[in-house]
């Protein structure tokens, strides 16, 4: 009975372990394909992707070659590497959450996301199908929808008979070290008849609740 007892305390105590890091995990990374990725950091890291040419004539297959090189070289302005490169925006979201790894510290702020992004952020501030659209008067997806947008806990859809764009908001960290949640942001933008498909990480710092929220690339 003793054995019995001592087992079903560590089975107890390994349950709440798991749960207790599970709960952290999607409070502050929002989305399960990231979560995945970084709970298994070396292997997302070294996993053999696609590869991507840079302009030195060096072609990388994973994350770690990836992000060593991206500082020091600029990647190859074809189709098809461009395409390629897309698998590696979780490379570059994985190296800045773990760059991060004390963002479990900060306070999160009570907001809806998903309609944050839909009202705050400033669709001026990066390249997609869209910038052309946006203009002093109306430069956020909620003003220039005219309503017409999905909305989820983490993210907003914008999506017609022939297009499809979409704000995510994968990781909540501190990004810069001030003490203040930053957004790590994917955009997907892609036409449903055609070649046209992006997928691009953006970060957002300091998330307050005011219209006109910036974009930066990764």
């Amino acid at each position: 009975m003793r054995l019995i007892k001592l087992s079903s305390a560590v089975i107890l105590l390994v349950l709440i372990s798991c749960t207790s890091t599970q709960v952290v995990g999607q409070k502050y990374i929002t989305s399960s394909p990231v979560l995945l990725a970084y709970e298994d950091y070396l292997f997302s890291m070294k996993e053999q992707r696609l590869p991507v040419e840079f302009n030195d004539g060096v072609q990388v297959e994973n994350c770690n070659e990836y992000i060593l090189l991206k500082s020091e070289a600029v990647l190859v302005e074809t189709e098809s590497n461009f395409l390629a490169s897309q698998n590696y925006v979780m490379c570059e979201t994985l190296s800045i959450i773990k760059k991060s790894e004390d963002f479990q510290k900060i306070s999160l702020l009570p907001i809806k996301i998903g309609e944050a992004l839909a009202k705050q952020i400033d669709l001026r501030s990066f390249r997609s199908s869209l910038f052309k659209r946006a203009n002093e008067n109306a430069y956020t997806l909620d003003a220039i929808s005219k309503g017409a947008l999905e909305i989820s806990d983490y993210g907003v859809v914008l999506e017609s008979d022939n297009w499809f764009f979409e704000l995510q908001v994968v990781a909540r960290i501190d990004a810069n070290s001030d003490g203040v949640e930053d957004w790590l942001i994917w955009v997907s933008d892609r036409a449903k008849m055609g070649s046209y498909n992006t997928l691009k990480g953006y970060i957002a710092y300091g998330v307050e609740d005011e219209i006109g929220l910036s974009l930066n690339k990764l």
